[in-house]
């Protein structure tokens, strides 16, 4: 238990109460002392007098009241052995004392019995003790006038030297008896006080300990709606309590987006693996044959077959080339090899070398430009790469009649591509994922269907790099835009014209 923090508060907690108790308790018995010595001081405060006034019934003489006096003492103290008699002169020097005292003064500071006799001391006023040095008692005073107009005191000492031992005897049983009641008690309210006031203040302390020990079972971590709810913390636990959710919240979401990714991960190595079986499977087919039937084989069947059997291989050589791409990009390993050029003409390179495919399917490709579009500062090599991937992917889904446009505009801080078409469309559901790697909207495995989903999470990277955004509006059916922003590099501006054939 002591190893955990709500006992170490519960232990620090009963050790300051116990020594406040202790020391309250001695506080409380030097005051009670106190309280005990005033009182006593305040019963015999005219003892001395009364006394006085008997010893001096009858006409003493002061050369001969010591002695009469040490006679009459002797016999009062043995009727009240709590009291310790003395005679002083006026300097305070001790003339007459009780019997069997060991006077260790000879002399009694005479302020405190002067202050006495004024009648304005506040109780208790203590004076010396003759019988010990280092000691003062409370005491009573009486002034003596003699005969020879010689003045005295008469100093009686509260408390003789047999009370003082029996009241300690006393004291000190009394102090073990209630001491130890006391400190039992003390403790036991202690602790009862430390248990509930730990469980009730670490109450969501332990239950953050509970929460996060799901961990372990490997459950995710649950919020805890308590702090939640807080809008301004009060105290170290529920700042912790925020702190701990917001840290539970990116965690779990990191979870999820890493159980994405892996089922991601699982289908592209499903999908690299069918689609590099099947051009795999079509070349090693086609070479074997012309192996077995070379004999047989016409000059004509067997341009056929290689020429099957080169387009295989080309198929395997973008799937091979798009993966290695994208672990480049993904890795961070990719530098760009950035000069100032002009967008509209990379364009215009790139639509003729589509040109060609595009008449084919009987698709209009065509490219527009506004004037004085900006130099960019970029990649040409893998600017060109993002524009092939758009253009084949309209091509791709291009029906035969169908047009495809690519245009280009000039921003405040940006030069803006659109490259749409008249196609299929994609998916609405399918939108917000596009991006993503190893995303296929296309989920056939014809040989059409594309590579393995990287093409467009390649293209989104570049762009990044570049400093830029690419966005995709599309309605499926109707066809698609995609639209992407690279920064204008002012240096390098200039007012032309480009002319699309």
């Amino acid at each position: 238990m002591l190893k955990t923090l709500q006992g170490k508060l519960m232990l620090l907690m009963i050790v300051l109460l116990c020594g406040l108790g202790v020391v309250f308790f001695y506080v409380e018995m030097y005051c009670f002392d106190l309280y005990q010595q005033a009182i006593n001081q305040s019963l015999n405060k005219d003892l001395a007098d009364t006394l006085l006034k008997r010893f001096l019934s009858s006409k003493i003489g002061w050369e001969k009241m010591p002695e009469e006096l040490q006679r009459q003492f002797d016999q009062f103290m043995a009727i009240n052995p709590d009291i310790e008699l003395y005679l002083l002169d006026g300097e305070g020097r001790i003339l007459a004392a009780t019997s069997g005292i060991n006077l260790q003064l000879k002399r009694v500071d005479t302020a405190p019995i002067k202050q006495f006799l004024r009648g304005n001391a506040m109780f208790p006023l203590l004076g010396d003790d003759p019988a010990h040095t280092m000691r003062q008692k409370v005491f009573t005073a009486a002034a003596i006038d003699a005969a020879q107009a010689q003045t005295g005191f008469l100093y009686v000492v509260l408390g003789s030297q047999s009370h003082d031992a029996l009241a300690q005897r006393l004291e000190t049983g009394l102090i073990i008896r209630h001491g130890l009641w006391i400190i039992g008690l003390a403790m036991l309210a202690t602790l009862t006080v430390a248990v509930g006031s730990t469980l009730f203040l670490t109450r969501w302390l332990r239950r953050l300990a509970m929460v996060m020990q799901h961990v372990e079972r490997g459950k995710p971590l649950e919020l805890v709606p308590h702090f939640a709810l807080i809008e301004q913390p009060t105290d170290e636990i529920d700042k912790l309590g925020q702190a701990y959710n917001a840290m539970a919240g990116q965690i779990n979401t990191q979870l999820d987006e890493l159980q994405k990714t892996d089922r991601a991960r699982r289908e592209l190595i499903a999908n690299v693996s069918h689609d590099l079986r099947t051009p795999l499977a079509a070349l090693r087919g086609y070479l074997e044959t012309l192996l077995m039937k070379e004999a047989t084989l016409s000059a004509s069947e067997r341009h056929n077959y290689l020429k099957i059997a080169v387009k295989q291989s080309e198929r395997l050589t973008v799937l091979v080339e798009e993966l290695f791409e994208f672990t480049k990009l993904e890795a961070g390993d990719t530098r760009l090899n950035r000069e100032p050029f002009q967008l509209a003409e990379l364009v215009q390179d790139v639509v003729q070398k589509f040109s060609l495919a595009a008449r084919n399917k009987n698709i209009a490709l065509n490219a527009h430009s506004e004037r004085d579009v900006p130099f960019v500062n970029g990649d040409i090599a893998m600017l060109e790469r993002v524009l092939e991937n758009l253009i084949e992917n309209a091509l791709r889904h291009t029906a035969e009649g169908g047009r495809i446009d690519i245009s280009l505009q000039a921003q405040s801080e940006y030069v803006q591509v659109q490259v749409s078409d008249s196609g299929s469309g994609i998916p609405q559901q399918d939108l917000p994922y596009i991006f993503d790697r190893f995303y296929r909207v296309d989920k056939s495995r014809s040989e059409y269907s594309g590579g393995a989903g990287l093409g467009l999470a390649i293209a989104k990277r570049v762009i990044e790099l570049h400093g830029g955004c690419i966005e995709v509006d599309s309605a499926q059916g109707q066809g698609t835009c995609f639209t992407f922003r690279l920064p204008v590099t002012a240096a390098h501006q200039r007012n032309a014209v480009i002319n699309f054939v």
